[in-house]
C-alpha cells in the first residue's frame, strides 16, 4: 500500500523517491509548508492571484523597533487569514535578534476531526 500525500513540501526539494518533487504526508507538515509558501510569497508574484502571499520584503530595511514588528505581525496575520481559512492562527510573535527577525507562529487545524497545534519559526 502506498502513503497518501497531501501536499508538496516547501521549500521545493527533490523526492527521495525518485519523483520531481518531495511531497508531505502528514497534516502538521503540510500547514507548516503551506504557511511557509504564504509567507515567504511576495504579494503579486503568483499569476492570477495578485492578494496571495505578503508585503514581508518592504520592511527589509525599517528600523527594528516595536511598530516595525508589531506592522510585521499584522502583515504575517492578516496574509494568513486571507490564504489559510482553514486554519486559526492562536499567536504570532515577532521576535527581534540583532539585524534579524524571527516569528513565531501558533496555529491550530480546525478542518480535521482532530485538533492540533502547530507551531513554526521563519527567520525573515
Amino acid at each position: 500500500m502506498s502513503e497518501k500525500s497531501i501536499n508538496i513540501k516547501f521549500p521545493f526539494k527533490d523526492s527521495v523517491k525518485g519523483f520531481f518533487l518531495d511531497t508531505n504526508k502528514i497534516t502538521s507538515d503540510a500547514i507548516k509548508s503551506d504557511i511557509l509558501h504564504v509567507l515567504l510569497t511576495q504579494k503579486g508574484e503568483r499569476l492570477f492571484d495578485p492578494e496571495f502571499g505578503t508585503n514581508l520584503y518592504k520592511f527589509l530595511f525599517e528600523p527594528n523597533d516595536s511598530i516595525t514588528l508589531h506592522d510585521i505581525k499584522d502583515e504575517a496575520n492578516s496574509s494568513l487569514n486571507r490564504a489559510m481559512p482553514n486554519i486559526e492562527i492562536s499567536k504570532i510573535e515577532a521576535i527581534s535578534d540583532n539585524n534579524t527577525v524571527k516569528l513565531e507562529i501558533y496555529a491550530n487545524n480546525n478542518e480535521d476531526i482532530f485538533q492540533e497545534e502547530i507551531f513554526i519559526e521563519v527567520i525573515i
